[in-house]
């Protein structure tokens, strides 16, 4: 007890949290669940609200743009998500990962699950994964809504052990390659050797 200001009083839980994490005893906003051995390995983020497709993109002068409602949606994920991978420590893996997304909705209307997937990954480029090249497997569930389980996604991120990439041929075996393709190919277009597609010419007549 400090003199003469009472006991000290500890902050509450949900002080401690960052504001994605928040977690209501009704509907949570968003929670987060770790799992370390050694190091994090596996995140897992639930983020409550309508699942959402990311829109065709309108094509203008040759260049792609992404629509409003769009951007605001991934913008807000990549937030929640960059919350939660600080507050749980989450270090982006260097190498593939599996992604498990399980979407759920509250009723019948709502977007194809690969494009909700697609914004997802978008939105997790840079915070959760290097990325979407990365992902290694991809697993995507529908489910409907309950009052233990309400609208919304739910995220989990595993680091999957890094395999040797192909290597990048260089340009002189793509050149011996590809002779040895076109010889090939001639070979068995003119297996007499003849010089003119397997044709027989009559020999030219001296005058």
């Amino acid at each position: 007890m400090r003199p003469g200001r009472g006991p000290r009083r500890e902050p509450p839980v949900c002080a401690l949290l960052p504001a994605c994490a928040v977690v209501s005893a009704s509907v949570p906003l968003a929670s987060v669940r770790g799992k370390a051995v050694g190091a994090v390995t596996t995140i897992t983020i639930t983020i409550a609200g309508k699942p959402l497709p990311k829109g065709r993109p309108r094509v203008v002068n040759g260049r792609a743009h992404t629509d409003a409602k769009t951007r605001a949606y991934e913008t807000m994920l990549r937030a929640k998500f960059a919350a939660a991978a600080h507050f749980d420590k989450w270090t982006i893996p260097s190498g593939d990962v599996v992604v498990d997304i399980v979407l759920r909705f509250g009723s019948a209307v709502h977007g194809d699950v690969d494009n909700c997937a697609k914004a997802i990954l978008d939105a997790a480029q840079g915070v959760l994964m290097a990325n979407d090249k990365c992902v290694r497997s991809l697993y995507i569930e529908r489910e409907w809504a309950t009052a233990e389980r309400p609208e919304g996604i739910t995220v989990t991120v595993t680091s999957s052990p890094m395999e040797p990439r192909p290597k990048k041929p260089r340009s002189s075996a793509l050149r011996r390659e590809r002779r040895e393709h076109e010889a090939d190919t001639d070979e068995r277009a003119d297996p007499a050797g003849t010089g003119d597609g397997g044709v027989a010419r009559s020999p030219a007549r001296i005058r």
